[in-house]
Order: structure tokens, then sequence, then C-alpha cells
């Protein structure tokens, strides 16, 4: 299974517990993936932050454009499509706006 991570207000609120779920998962076989629509923050720094929680990932999928400016519906809208572009089977996410898609999971 593909379980995806939001990482702002999500993951980086806990971290401890997001550390513990991905060595899990990743050890029984699923991928995990850090899914950030906030194309204003650095990747290098978003790394550093995994890193220095233990946070295991796969990969980090962020907007193309990094330093710009996704606003609050145009992130949503693009979490929607890569989680259909993806087959993401879970995501653990902060956005109600995205509950009513059945694989998401409201963290906060």
């Amino acid at each position: 299974m593909i379980f995806a991570f939001d990482f702002h207000q999500c993951a980086n609120y806990y971290p401890e517990v997001f550390a513990s779920l991905a060595r899990w998962l990743r050890a029984s076989g699923h991928k995990v993936i850090i899914l950030s629509a906030a194309a204003s923050v650095n990747r290098e720094w978003l790394k550093r932050d995994l890193a220095h929680w233990n946070i295991e990932y796969d990969e980090i999928i962020m907007p193309e454009l990094e330093g710009s400016h996704l606003h609050y519906e145009e992130a949503r809208d693009w979490k929607q499509q890569k989680i259909t572009e993806l087959n993401i089977d879970v995501l653990f996410e902060d956005n109600p706006e995205l509950a009513f898609l059945n694989n998401v999971v409201i963290v906060g």
C-alpha cells in the first residue's frame, strides 16, 4: 500500500508518532510519501527536518515551483490530484476539506 503524510500541521506536529508509523509501514513493505503542498518551503529544509525527527520516507512530493505560493483552494486541489495520480491508499492530513475522500485520515 501507499501511505502519504502531510507535513505541515500534521507530521511536524506529531513527529514521534509519524516517525514510528513510517518506520513500521516501511518495514512492513509499504511505501511512505511526504506530500506537501507548501511550495514556499525549500525541499532541502524539509529533508533536514524529516531527518532530524527520524521520519523515514520513500519520496517527497511537492509542487514543481518551489518558492511559489499555492492559495488554500489551490493546495487542496493539488493534493486531491496527487492522491489520484499517485494511487495513494491512505493520506494523513490536517485539512478537513479533504475528508470526503475515503482514504483520508484527518489529524489534528
